[in-house]
């Protein structure tokens, strides 16, 4: 994680005329419940968050904005801030920037406060951005406010929700057929992964799918089970753990919902027919 700040009054023993100056840019990387409280001082720079992963809360004038993966906020100066994890965790990119144009630069692009997908976090840019922050000439302080730019245009791309979501569907059925045996996937995982909102997945998942994305996981990894029960001689807990379920009860009972007998039973019935059956089946 970087956190960089450039000195207040760095900028202003160059005599570059520019509009406003990065100030300071860095990650934030909170758990449940921390994050920053009001401070009372008067902020002069306005800032920019940009959400990764997890969920988190900004507040404003007392209202409440939840930030998922993918959505951006902005604070501007006079603002005091306050934000903070709503989930297990919360990851941010953030950038402040100050000087006599730097609100209406903001202003001037007519965004709303909160921006509600406005897609994945462009983290190279910060990156970029950190890198050179503490560089104070006057070629790389336009290059800042170059870079600032195009990170406020990505936020404000416009986002085709259609096409956006086949592409999160298709890229969350990959991650599922990819990743089922590793115990921590599950819904919050992928949405986090994705960048995308657990409802809007799940609709959009549906509509293509038949099915939640929670119901497709599982399919896979009964499936993978099913086929380890008729073609291999392990023990049930280590194929219930090759498919990504550690508890050998909660397998069993995923095994009987969908063949309607427990493991062992499903293995004797089903053994004589094992080498005549493929060894991956499609999953659908």
């Amino acid at each position: 994680m970087y956190n960089m700040n450039l000195r207040k009054d760095a900028y202003r023993k160059i005599p570059v005329p520019l509009p406003f100056y990065l100030l300071s840019v860095g990650r934030h990387s909170y758990r449940e419940g921390e994050g920053e409280a009001p401070s009372g001082l008067v902020n002069t720079f306005v800032q920019i968050i940009w959400s990764v992963s997890g969920i988190g809360e900004v507040t404003l004038y007392d209202r409440r904005y939840i930030l998922h993966p993918g959505d951006f906020f902005y604070y501007l100066p006079g603002e005091d801030h306050s934000y903070r994890a709503v989930s297990t965790n919360w990851n941010d990119c953030w950038l402040c920037f100050e000087g006599v144009r730097a609100a209406d630069f903001m202003l001037s692009y007519g965004y709303p406060r909160h921006i509600r997908g406005a897609g994945k976090c462009p983290t190279d840019l910060f990156d970029r951005l950190a890198e050179s922050v503490t560089r104070n000439d006057p070629f790389q302080m336009r290059m800042h406010i170059s870079w600032i730019a195009e990170l406020l245009a990505l936020a404000g791309t416009p986002k085709d929700p259609v096409s956006n979501s086949e592409s999160a569907v298709s890229e969350c059925v990959r991650l599922i057929q990819s990743s089922f045996k590793t115990p921590l996937l599950d819904i919050s995982f992928l949405c986090a992964k994705l960048g995308i909102h657990r409802a809007t997945l799940s609709r959009a998942f549906h509509r293509k799918m038949h099915r939640t994305p929670g119901e497709y996981l599982l399919a896979v990894r009964a499936h993978h089970g099913m086929s380890l029960l008729r073609g291999t001689d392990l023990p049930v807990a280590e194929i219930a753990r090759r498919s990504g379920v550690e508890n050998l009860c909660r397998f069993s009972r995923l095994i009987k919902r969908i063949t309607g007998v427990p493991p062992l039973r499903y293995r004797n019935e089903h053994r004589e027919n094992c080498e005549a059956e493929p060894k991956n089946r499609p999953f659908v």
